[in-house]
C-alpha cells in the first residue's frame, strides 16, 4: 500500500515522463523521415559494395514470375523472390569484377558471338530450342552436334572428308 501512495503523490512527475517519452518517438520519427538506420529506404540487399534496389528487385520478380509461367514451373513466391535476389546480387559483383579488370565485350564481338562464323554452341542450342518451342524450321544439322570444327570448304576439299554428322548442306540453287 506504500507503494501505491508513492506513486499517486508522484502521479504528475510520472505523467510528464511518459508525455515526454511520447513526444520524443514522435519527433524522431518525424525527423528521420523515411531514412534508416542501416541504409536507404529503397534498398533491398547489400553485398560488399553492392546494392540491390527495391523496384530492381520487384522487376526482377516479375520476369522471373513471368518466364516460370511461361514454361510451366509452379515455385514459391520465396523461391522466386530468392532467385531474384540471388540473380541482383550476382549480376552486380560480377559487373564490378568486370569493371576492375578491364573487362569488356563491344557489340561487334557480341554480335560475331551469336551470330557469327564461331557462333558459339550454346547460342546455337538456345536458338535451336526457341525455334522449336515457336515452332520455326531450323537448320537439320547444328555445330553443337559435331564432334569436330567444321573444316573450310576450298576446291581441293571433298565432302566425302567429313564427319557424316558435319556434311553441310548443299546452297539453294536457283530453278530455272
Amino acid at each position: 500500500m506504500a507503494t501505491l501512495e508513492k506513486i499517486r503523490n508522484k502521479s504528475v512527475l510520472l505523467f510528464v515522463i511518459i508525455i515526454v517519452a511520447l513526444l520524443a518517438f514522435i519527433l524522431g520519427d518525424f525527423l528521420t523521415s523515411g531514412r534508416t538506420y542501416f541504409g536507404s529506404p529503397t534498398t533491398v540487399a547489400k553485398a560488399g559494395d553492392v546494392s540491390v534496389d527495391y523496384q530492381a528487385y520487384q522487376n526482377r520478380i516479375s520476369e522471373i514470375s513471368e518466364q516460370n509461367q511461361r514454361n510451366g514451373r509452379n515455385l514459391s513466391s520465396d523461391a522466386v523472390a530468392a532467385e531474384a535476389l540471388n540473380s541482383l546480387i550476382s549480376e552486380g559483383l560480377m559487373s564490378r569484377e568486370y569493371e576492375r579488370l578491364g573487362i569488356t565485350v563491344t557489340d561487334a564481338e557480341l554480335n560475331e558471338a551469336m551470330f557469327g562464323a564461331n557462333q558459339s554452341p550454346m547460342v546455337a542450342q538456345l536458338i535451336a530450342n526457341l525455334s522449336g518451342a515457336l515452332g520455326l524450321t531450323t537448320p537439320t544439322q547444328s555445330t553443337t552436334q559435331c564432334p569436330t570444327p567444321l573444316p573450310t570448304i576450298s576446291p581441293r576439299t571433298t565432302p566425302s572428308r567429313f564427319p557424316q554428322c558435319c556434311a553441310r548442306p548443299k546452297p539453294n540453287s536457283p530453278t530455272r
